[in-house]
């Protein structure tokens, strides 16, 4: 699967290298700055609230040769974003 991520440099500038963004746990935890639970519960919460479909923005491939994840597409994680409302701003 090809996929994008995206990051957050520490100046607060974010990248995103393609359309086709796909993050896995880790990488939303790295993100956000929060803890797996915390973001468990927001994900939980969205699909709960019927605000997205799992079945259209959530699948399980292979994260590493040996493991498999659950990936979350571009709209999870701008759902994420207003519900964690976690980035410190600078300045």
């Amino acid at each position: 699967m090809e996929r994008a991520i995206i990051t957050i440099s520490e100046s607060g500038k974010v990248n995103i290298s393609s359309i086709n963004v796909w993050m896995f746990e880790m990488e939303l935890v790295e993100l956000f700055m929060v803890i797996a639970p915390t973001l468990r519960a927001a994900i939980k919460a969205i699909y709960k609230s019927g605000a997205l479909c799992p079945t259209t923005t959530q699948r399980c491939d292979l994260a590493t040769p040996k493991s498999w994840a659950t990936f979350y597409n571009l709209e999870v994680v701008i759902a994420l974003a207003f519900r964690l409302n976690t980035y410190k701003q600078t300045g």
